[in-house]
């Protein structure tokens, strides 16, 4: 059925339709079939930000949401194309970002950050097999930022704090050790070692002192990982004043450990 022609109000009911089956888990093509309409049309409301009464918005500017949406992509992002159907000159390829996560809020946080950078509806979170939160999305124009730590840092210099704050929520976290308070730290966690020595860089700016060394062989990658660690009083309390977290889980145990900063941290059990 091409909706095209039909009335406003009758477009908005489809898109409403579509909005909802999303929410249940269903994919794009089975979504078309249920509605009756064109795949193409219903990847444009999921992917795209297009809907009934607006087109979607490609201009990207920098700002704290998309510094934010960037970071997260960078920790727990993956880049995916759908594939074009043999012979069909008008299906082209598109790209999918997507974030799978194990925490509701965090993927809440995100959805709402990506409407506001990128000017669309909040792209719909799904519940996948493996029993985690899944947004996903496209946009041309991140990927080719995503893809150039030159651009990358035009978008990301003005707005660290929300670049770091989206990594955190992705690769951060929190150690707390109540025996031994000079174990208790902050880290971020990644294989790419020039984003974590960039975000040292951030930091540093930020009055934030870190330290970045490779991390014992706990993943399953091929890939060595790195952790940028941040362990003194000053700069743990600075990161929670400055920078925070989306997290529920990570927040509660964030503001726990600053609490214990304050509260019974002295210079000699401290770095």
């Amino acid at each position: 059925m091409r909706i095209r022609g039909l009335p406003v109000e009758e477009r908005l009911i489809f898109y409403r339709k579509a909005m909802e089956l999303r929410r249940l888990g269903y994919g794009r093509r089975k979504i078309a079939k249920i509605l009756g309409i064109s795949s193409s049309t219903i990847g444009n409301w999921l992917y795209r930000g297009a809907t009934p009464i607006r087109r979607p918005n490609y201009d990207l500017k920098p700002s704290p949401s998309l510094a934010y949406v960037i970071g997260a992509l960078l920790g727990d992002g993956t880049i995916g194309y759908t594939c074009p159907k043999q012979g069909d000159k008008r299906y082209r390829y598109h790209i999918l970002h997507k974030l799978r996560v194990n925490d509701l809020d965090f993927a809440k946080t995100f959805s709402e950050e990506v409407a506001k950078a990128l000017g669309r509806p909040p792209p719909p979170i799904s519940f996948i097999e493996d029993r985690r939160y899944c947004v996903e999305f496209a946009s041309i124009e991140l990927s080719k930022i995503l893809g150039d730590m030159r651009l990358l840092k035009v978008y990301v210099d003005q707005f660290p704090e929300a670049f770091i704050r989206g990594l955190f929520d992705a690769d951060g976290g929190v150690a707390l050790n109540r025996s031994s308070m000079r174990k208790s730290h902050l880290v971020i966690a990644n294989t790419n070692l020039q984003l974590l020595e960039y975000v040292q860089e951030l930091l540093q700016r930020l009055g934030i002192q870190s330290r970045i060394r490779k991390m014992p062989d706990a993943r399953l990658t091929k890939k060595p990982c790195y952790g940028l660690y941040i362990e003194r009083k000053r700069s743990i309390l600075l990161f929670a004043e400055k920078i925070g977290c989306s997290v529920g889980r990570k927040k509660r145990k964030l503001d726990e450990l600053v609490n214990w900063i304050l509260t019974r941290g002295n210079e000699k059990m401290w770095r």
